[in-house]
This record gives C-alpha cells, structure tokens and sequence, in this order.
C-alpha cells in the first residue's frame, strides 16, 4: 500500500487525459476513486488502520529504498503542482505558468483591494468550467497525497530534505493557493447536497496550504522558516485569515477548522507570527461581518474584531449555537476538532493571555463560561472527541491565574475536574503506563490540580472535601491522635532510656511504629490513587501528585505523614529539606 498508491497516482496523471484536461474521459472519476480509498486510510481508527494496512503491505507491498521512495514521491508532487497551474491557466483562459497566473490574479486582486488593507472579494470570471472542476479535483488530491506523505511515508521512512512539499512552497504556488481559499470562501454556490460548492472548495484548498507547510521539524527546518515568512511577511497571511473568519456569510466548520489549522502551524512554527496575531484588528462593521458566530468586536482593542474575539465568538457557536445539532453533533461534526483547535491556539500564544482571561473576578466571562461548559456539562462518556474538548480546557487551565479556582468552584466545576483526572489515573495505574502518552494526559490534570490548591485556599478547601470526604474524616483523626500517641510514647521512653545511667534492661520501651503506610486510604479511593502515584517511576506524575497533597495538607509535615505514610513521605520531604535521609556511608 506504501508505494503502490504512489504510482497509481502516478499512472493517472501521467495519462492522456490529464494532460489535455479532458475531464469527459474516465481520468476525473480515476482520481475521485483514488482520492476516496486514501482518505478511508487516513481516516481511519488509529487501531483499525494498523491492522488493515498491515494486511495490505503484507501482500500488496512494493519494496523500494527510502531515496528510490522520496524520489517517486517528488516526481508525483511536481505532476501535481504542474496539474494545478494548468488547470488553473485553462479556468481563467491565461498562458499555463506561474508567472503568467500570478500577474494574472494580481491585476485583479490590485483592482479589488480594500481600503481598509484586509483581504479582498476576489471575483472573477471562470471562462473553462471543465478545467475549473478539474482544479478542485487537483487541489484535493494534493491535499490528501501530502498529508499521506506527512502521516505514513514519514513515519516508515527518515526524513530527507528538501521535503517532497517543496513544489507548493514558492510565492507563486501561495499565492494561487490562497486566491482559491478567497475566492471560494466569498461566492456562494448552493450544491444539491446542501453543502457550499464555493466552501468545499475553499476548504480543499486551505488543507493544501496546510499540508505544504507543514514540516515535522519546524521551528527548526530552515527552509520551511523561509516559506512561513513567505505567508506571513509577503502574503500577509495573518489578516486575510482573519478576514476570512469574519466576513463571508456561511463559513462552514470545516473550512473555519482548516483556517484556524494554518494559523496555529504558524504560531507553532514561526517565530513572527504572534505578535502579527497580536495586533491584527479590522473596525467592527455590523453591515459586513456576518460569519454565522456573528462576530462582535473585542471590548479590550477599541471595538476592533481581532483574533481573540474570533475564538470567542466561534466557540460560543460551536458549543452552544441553538440552530445547530446538540454539541458534539455527529461524527461527521468538526465542531469538536474546531473547539480543541481554538484552544490549542490560545494555550501556543503564551500565559500571559491566558491567565489575565481567566481569573478572579472574570474579566473575560464568555470564556470562563465555556470552561465551566467544557468540564461540567458535557459528556464523554461515548464520545473520544468530548473527552479530548475537556483535556483541551485543562491545558489551557495551567497558565490560568490561581484565583480562577473560586470561579469553578462557585460554579461547581470542581467534581467535573477531579473526575477527569481521576479517569486518567486509572488508565496510567491500571495499565502501568510510564511513557509519554501518559504523563502528557495526567500531568496538566494534576499541576492544575496543584497550582490551584497552593495558590487559592477556596479551591483547596473544596478539593481537600473530596480527596479526604468529611465522612472519614472522624476515623481518619482519631487513628491520627492514637499515632501521635504512639509516637510520643516511643519518644518520651526513648529519651529515658537514653539519660538512664543504670540501664535497666528490664524497662518496656512501646514498638516503635513509624505510621509507614497511611493511617486511612482504602483502595481505590481517589486519595489512595494520588498516594499511590508518590512513587511513581515518572517524575512529573511523582513530583505534581506529592505537591498537591503536600498543598491539601497546608504544608504541615505531621498531617502529610499522617495522611500518605512515611514511606511514602520521605522522598518528598527529604527534597524540602525536611528530614535527613541517610546515605550509604
């Protein structure tokens, strides 16, 4: 499967028909076919695709060596941008080269440009609806070839540069490609299958200046820093999105999902692009901005619509849109990969903003409002996608001002937390996980979990309630006073026995009794969980559930052996300097 997909699509491009664009021919419907069992690969359940593409190597594989591979690869990438620039010359009836197109869209993106500097509504005429349709057919099997490419090939084979992307990167190849991201967002043509012709197109598009700028070593591939400043610098890439997510009146999901993509790759990527985010801002226009989340400018710049109050805006929709099926809609429904996206966004554009948004009291109340919506009141019990909206909302948590704690507790958000990071517990405890798939689900959980707690005595109190229920806590003190006793006793004979000159050997020292297990933690409780992940083998897991205790017994050493035992306990406190742990000498 690895390379025969290659050279089918290879064999299709290469033919006759493909050529001379003739689209009446069976060549369209050849690539459509291709197109559709690629996809059904890459869509795939990550499990089930493992299976079924094994299967299908086993017997159907065409053993070549990683350069013959690359190779193959290029030459396909090149018929493809080759495909794109005829396809488009034909469409609007210009000589078949990137030079000659681009002086082509420029002379009408020139007489179209808006005052204000955002992107235009490009309009033009299509003279060859056949090579038109033939575009599209291009743009989207490019889309799917270099997203294989970035999802399969890569990950069998080393990388080798330059990238077989390479093709799609240069100014001309950008700007054709956002041309037909602009163009198809702004006119609108109803299909029969209530799905915008313009937006499927536009969406096709915007996947395929994704996957030719994506590069697995960014911010570190030197040549693909170069095609970001490309987008950024010279196409001004930044505000065009911008524009793109505010005006057109039926942005779909799916092509707003693809946008926000290219802006996070950006951010991520290039080193510039958050301070462009930063200060890009249109005038807000009630007449003009009519995306469905109904855009509405940012309180905090002057009544401008900024990227920030897009995220805002668009989550709102995406979660609570009245005219739209309950969240998380159906599988089909990007919705929930548009919510984790946006908060992906907000987390890579630093602390900063994140925790002057989300404190006490709330500045930004639309967005602590969807946190507490994210955590309390959906449900994953059935659905992978939810669960993965709430260990977005937790990301963002850690770089939230420790005073926004009281705000979930007052909007009893708190259980909804805890639940979730006792679910990842389990998973790393029931299957002795220590590798980087679970510290990267349980960590944020707990750090939230503790930096709240250090940092908000509200939050504390309500989460030490449900670590240590109040129901226990009756048994819990009275085996503490009876320890303590112990302790005192042992002690107090200890010292005795120590100023006695006459040593008298028939005197009864109490058994020493160290309290080395804790005095109330049944397991499988949630304060038997976080003991027991002390000692975990990985250190952040270790360190963040020790300081989280730590924090719920107020930094009181007795109460934090009482608690968690001291087997448990002396590592910790031997860290803080707390009790002298022998060495080997």
């Amino acid at each position: 499967m690895m390379m025969k997909c290659v050279r089918q699509l290879s064999e299709i491009l290469a033919s006759e028909e493909a050529s001379t664009i003739n689209t009446s021919s069976t060549c369209k419907a050849s690539l459509e076919e291709w197109n559709a069992e690629l996809e059904k690969v890459l869509f795939a359940d990550p499990d089930e695709a493992k299976v079924t593409a094994g299967d299908k190597e086993n017997s159907e594989e065409i053993e070549v060596s990683a350069d013959e591979a690359k190779a193959e690869i290029d030459d396909v990438t090149r018929k493809l941008r080759d495909a794109f620039v005829l396809a488009l010359a034909k469409s609007l009836g210009t000589e078949s080269t990137e030079k000659t197109v681009c002086d082509h869209l420029a002379l009408i993106s020139t007489s179209t440009e808006k005052d204000d500097n955002t992107s235009a509504d490009i309009s033009i005429v299509i003279v060859d609806v056949t090579s038109w349709a033939w575009l599209e057919c291009v743009v989207r099997t490019s889309s799917v070839f270099l997203r294989w490419y970035l999802q399969r090939f890569l990950q069998k084979y080393p990388l080798v540069y330059p990238m077989s992307s390479a093709p799609f990167q240069s100014l001309s190849m950008l700007t054709m490609i956002l041309f037909l991201i602009e163009h198809n967002a702004n006119n609108i043509e109803e299909d029969h299958d209530d799905n915008s012709h313009g937006q499927r197109f536009a969406r096709h598009a915007s996947l395929l200046l994704f996957y030719a700028t994506f590069s697995p070593r960014s911010p570190n591939d030197e040549d693909m820093q170069k095609t970001h400043q490309r987008l950024v610098d010279d196409l001004r890439f930044i505000p065009r999105a911008l524009s793109l997510l505010t005006y057109p009146t039926q942005t779909s999901a799916p092509l707003t999902l693809s946008l926000i993509r290219n802006v996070h790759n950006l951010l991520a990527s290039f080193e510039g692009t958050i301070k462009v985010v930063q200060q890009t801002g249109f005038p807000y226009d009630s007449n003009t901005a009519q995306a469905p989340w109904n855009p509405k400018p940012d309180e905090n710049t002057n009544g401008l619509i900024t990227y920030p109050s897009i995220f805002r805006d668009v989550l709102i929709w995406a979660l609570n849109a009245p005219h739209l099926p309950p969240f998380p809609g159906s599988t089909q429904d990007k919705r929930p990969e548009l919510v984790v996206e946006i908060l992906g966004i907000i987390f890579a554009m630093g602390g900063t903003e994140v925790s002057r948004a989300l404190r006490y009291p709330c500045p930004n109340a639309a967005l602590s409002q969807l946190v507490v919506t994210s955590l309390k009141s959906l449900s994953s019990d059935d659905d992978k996608r939810v669960y993965q909206v709430k260990l977005s909302t937790i990301t963002i948590l850690t770089d939230a001002s420790p005073s926004f704690g009281t705000f979930l507790v007052e909007q009893g958000a708190l259980p909804a937390l805890l639940e979730i990071a006792q679910r990842q517990m389990d998973t790393v405890i029931d299957n002795i996980q220590v590798n980087d798939k679970a510290v990267s689900a349980l960590v944020p959980s707990l750090a939230v979990l503790y930096k709240f707690s250090a940092g908000n005595p509200t939050f504390r109190d309500a989460t030490k309630e449900l670590v240590f229920p109040p129901a226990q806590e009756e048994e819990f003190w009275k085996l503490a006073k009876e320890q303590l006793l112990l302790n005192n006793q042992h002690q107090d004979a200890a010292t005795d026995d120590n100023n006695d000159n006459n040593n008298n050997n028939n005197k009864q020292v109490p058994a020493k009794n160290n309290n080395m297990q804790p005095l109330d933690a049944p397991r499988g409780t949630l304060r038997w969980k976080l003991i027991h992940l002390m000692t975990w083998t990985e250190s952040h897991i270790k360190r963040y559930a020790s300081e989280l205790l730590w924090a719920l017994c107020e930094e009181n050493p007795k109460e934090f052996v009482l608690r968690t035992g001291m087997g448990n306990a002396i590592g910790f406190l031997g860290a803080k300097g707390m009790v002298q742990i022998p060495n080997n000498n």
